[in-house]
């Protein structure tokens, strides 16, 4: 089989759907308050016509579904619940020259001003608190250091007379980013109550000053604040170990920051987590609710693009911090077939929730914290995609976050005490029904690839599809290769915004795609155009055979990265 190349020209196509999907509000996840009454997220939305975007901060009634706006400053981000038994609202703000204010306000309150409890000299991001049960909360973010661990503001710094750049070692850059004699580091503080009003007790230092540690690791690539977490005993955090190449090692390691206070000046040395002969990446690293544990993933094999994701539990938290595992991925006996991308606590701590990709789906489960490698863990979700969990404090309830190829935000609350008491606390699309779209577009096969191994792929119809006619075929090719077409929202490829123009969007999870068991996913090893792109050539030829609505002699091939590759 043979692809002739087509040039895919979507000025062609109708303008209208493809903005419309592609600039629709933009949700983050919805996390909820001390008490279960309200979310609090994030809304970003882009304009096609303003060539720009905005930004509002709302918060969400979790009886009535109905949203509040609580600021739509373009320059307020990283808005997290205090947490301090109250509805108070703690947000960085962006001013000129690159400063952050840290800004506090009320959701009970929203039209009441907010106040200002302190200014750093410096862009932050990625803002974390936790109550340390004396009246303070401790605060934990983001920004750049300098080699002497100060802060740097690339805005204010002095400026050099040349831009060259001189390095000694590789790699010189990571993807689109140049490596810079600046880092990257988490710093902490607290703040402390003085007639009604917080500010920080202490100046913020620079947590891993006097190391050569990073974190976030590659913020523009990951979820940044999965790599490092506050907890009242301390800080625990991911980070790449220094003396390695980078470019050549995947290699991560989970380290424990101990802190009394949250406003030592001297901090005292991180100390890692022993893993065994677990020698991979790690990531999501979570304390339990009381502060006492800590839960994270790690690969086992240092190798890069690799996905395994085993459960490693540090039970307590004492001067020999050595994990225990709780859950192998993996294709044996007692192993679990699936790769888990994020894990979070229950609020009582004797559960802990896993993200994970399965057949297609972004899938939500569960598992107890005390299990043995014997137990696996219990579906959750059905359908879609689940992008976050939250516990409702107090309750056998969950707060998810989800999406689908027809509904770009969904906020459901898991009964898991009684499922059938689960709800819908907010559906931004109406499952489709708003933009147009609906579930009947979305449909599946399992196809026959190469070495008889089954393959799975997604097909999305137009929604104004016909069984009388035949409709051009845009075949997706994901990237990765350790990646997968997701029954998600996306704005990068959205899968609908190329139906409503007319095609059969079929996209296919070949060799070395997450969620169908590790061997499927490794098969990729060695193999970049071997059974991957015999995947591909044998589903051509199903669609040709089966599927007689689609017009094969009018296809195109569409992918970047890994996909790109496959095209090309």
């Amino acid at each position: 089989m043979v692809l002739k190349a087509k040039k895919f020209n979507p000025e062609q196509c109708s303008l209208t759907s493809r903005r419309v999907l592609l600039s629709l509000p933009r949700p983050s996840a919805a996390v909820p308050n001390h008490d279960a009454t309200l979310a609090l997220y994030t809304v970003t939305q882009y304009s096609f016509e303003s060539h720009s975007e905005t930004r509002e901060v709302r918060t969400l009634s979790l009886d009535t579904g109905i949203s509040t706006l609580f600021t739509n400053d373009s320059n307020a981000h990283d808005a997290v619940w205090l947490g301090d038994g109250t509805n108070a609202i703690m947000w960085l703000q962006s001013g000129a020259k690159s400063i952050t204010s840290l800004m506090i306000g009320n959701a009970d309150e929203p039209t009441k001003p907010s106040y200002t409890a302190d200014v750093i000299l410096a862009p932050f991001s990625n803002l974390k608190v936790k109550p340390l049960g004396d009246g303070t909360v401790a605060v934990a973010m983001t920004g750049l250091a300098t080699p002497g661990g100060s802060l740097y503001n690339n805005e204010t710094a002095e400026k050099g007379y040349s831009s060259a750049r001189i390095y000694e070692t590789n790699p010189v850059r990571f993807w689109d980013a140049y490596i810079t004699p600046q880092r990257t580091v988490i710093w902490y503080s607290k703040l402390a109550k003085s007639k009604g009003m917080y500010s920080l007790a202490a100046p913020v230092h620079n947590a891993l000053k006097g190391t050569e540690f990073e974190c976030p690791i590659f913020e523009s690539l990951g979820v940044p604040l999965d790599d490092f977490a506050i907890g009242t005993s301390g800080i625990v955090f991911n980070a790449k170990d220094p003396s390695i190449n980078l470019g050549f090692n995947d290699k991560s390691d989970i380290y424990f920051i101990p802190l009394k206070t949250f406003t030592e000046a001297e901090t005292p040395t991180p100390r890692p987590i022993e893993t065994g002969t677990y020698d991979g990446a790690a990531s999501c690293v979570r304390f339990s609710p009381d502060g006492k544990q800590i839960v994270f993933l790690k690969n086992a094999r240092n190798h890069w693009g690799t996905r395994e994701g085993h459960v490693m539990l540090v039970s307590t938290i004492s001067e020999s911090l050595q994990s225990t595992e709780i859950l192998r991925s993996g294709d044996s006996d007692g192993e679990w077939r699936l790769t888990p991308s994020s894990v979070e606590w229950s609020s009582d701590g004797k559960e802990i929730y896993l993200i994970a990709e399965d057949t297609g789906r972004v899938a939500l489960f569960k598992m107890s914290a005390s299990s043995t490698l014997e137990t696996m863990p219990e579906r959750i979700s059905r359908d879609g995609s689940v992008s976050y969990v939250a516990p409702l404090e107090g309750s056998a309830q969950l707060l998810v976050t989800s999406s689908s190829f027809v509904e770009n935000s969904l906020f459901q609350i898991i009964n898991l005490s009684d499922m059938s008491q689960s709800r819908i606390v907010s559906s931004s699309s109406r499952s489709g029904s708003r933009l147009g779209l609906s579930q009947k577009q979305i449909s599946e096969i399992h196809y026959q690839g190469s070495g008889h191994q089954k393959v799975h792929a997604w097909i999305l119809k137009p929604s104004f599809f016909s069984t009388t006619k035949r409709y051009p075929l845009a075949l997706l090719i994901h990237g990765g290769p350790n990646g997968a077409w997701t029954n998600e929202w996306s704005t990068r490829w959205n899968l609908a915004a190329f139906a409503e123009q007319g095609y059969i969007v079929i996209a296919p999870n070949i060799r070395g795609s997450i969620g169908y068991g590790h061997k499927f996913a490794d098969d990729v090893t060695g193999e970049y155009g071997g059974q991957p792109y015999q995947d591909l050539q044998m589903l051509f030829e199903h669609v040709q055979t089966h599927l007689r609505y689609v017009d094969t002699e009018n296809a195109v091939a569409l992918g970047a990265s890994y996909g790109g590759y496959m095209i090309n």
